[in-house]
């Protein structure tokens, strides 16, 4: 029986399968589900998670997708059975097959195209953000599949809130409509907003859009690298149009 918990928005139509799963302690102890090798799990115990979340999505292990992400803004197209590559952003116009983006903060975007019938998942950090690796995207879908943005659905995964979002000026200065100040060297940073307002300047229709108002550093639910550092695991935050 598989025991993975998940959280699933509401802004995808029935033939496509999204969302991000759970940090699952109770049910993998101690360090819960993680779909990505760090300090806490050996490789072969992410490889048989991974399996898992093959099973709970009824796809075969090779139709998962992942990336070495790298906090940059490149978006590379892919299909069933693809080698791990560098990228922070992947497109796919095939049913069956599962993009997943790892996340344990930063957002996960997820795209569907419902006339094309494409998808697209982007990993989204400080980094990605100040490199507008959503309208990239969007550009990239339009490039590869003829999307028209006022058709695509959007969804922000839960990531960082800007309660507890802490940043120092490096980060700070690429977004200074999107901060307040916390103390002489801190800020604050709503992370979400710039993704939205990048989003909204690239086409999508603000009917369009869910975003996530969960808080992974806040909330016991999600993995956190700002919460837990070298305990924490990695979330997927997948998407997959349906066979």
């Amino acid at each position: 029986m598989n025991n993975i918990k998940l959280l699933t928005p509401d802004i995808f139509p029935q033939e496509v399968f999204a969302g991000i799963t759970l940090a699952n302690k109770d049910s993998f102890p101690p360090h819960g589900f993680s779909i990505f090798p760090g300090k806490i799990l050996h490789d072969d115990e992410v490889e048989n998670h991974r399996h898992s979340l093959a099973d709970l999505l009824n796809v075969e292990r090779k139709a998962m997708i992942f990336q070495k992400q790298v906090h940059t803004d490149g978006i590379k197209l892919v299909s069933f059975g693809e080698p791990i590559t560098e990228s922070d952003g992947m497109l796919c116009g095939e049913k069956g097959t599962v993009l997943n983006v790892t996340v344990a903060d930063c957002c996960g975007i997820l795209i569907f195209d419902p006339v094309s019938k494409s998808i697209a998942a982007l990993h989204s950090g400080w980094k990605g953000t100040s490199l507008n690796i959503a309208a990239k995207g969007i550009a990239k879908m339009q490039e590869n599949f003829g999307s028209q943005p006022d058709d695509l659905l959007v969804w922000l995964s839960p990531c960082t809130g800007k309660a507890n979002y802490e940043v120092e000026w490096d980060v700070a200065q690429h977004f200074s409509n999107f901060v307040s100040r916390k103390s002489e060297h801190k800020y604050l940073l709503d992370i979400r907003e710039p993704i939205k307002q990048q989003l909204l300047e690239a086409g999508i229709s603000e009917s369009n859009l869910r975003i996530s108002t969960d808080c992974t550093i806040a909330d016991q639910r999600f993995h956190s690298y700002r919460r837990d550092k070298e305990l924490s695991g990695r979330m997927s935050a997948f998407i997959l149009i349906k066979e």
